[in-house]
């Protein structure tokens, strides 16, 4: 359920990247699948999973 976010944060960078002035600087798109797959509320979900499955 975790990995669900990640998509939506994406599209969602990548759509604000689209329409932003090109002035402002921005990330790469390197940068932004990277932080969406590492960001607390996907990592925490899927670390305490492991943990629960191993004290089963």
């Amino acid at each position: 359920m975790a990995l669900m976010e990640s998509p939506a944060i994406i599209v969602s960078v990548l759509l604000m990247m689209r329409y932003e002035k090109p002035e402002s600087g921005g990330s790469s798109l390197r940068d932004i699948v990277g932080h969406s797959f590492t960001n607390g509320s996907v990592v925490m979900p899927l670390l305490y999973t492991v943990v629960l499955a191993t004290q089963l």
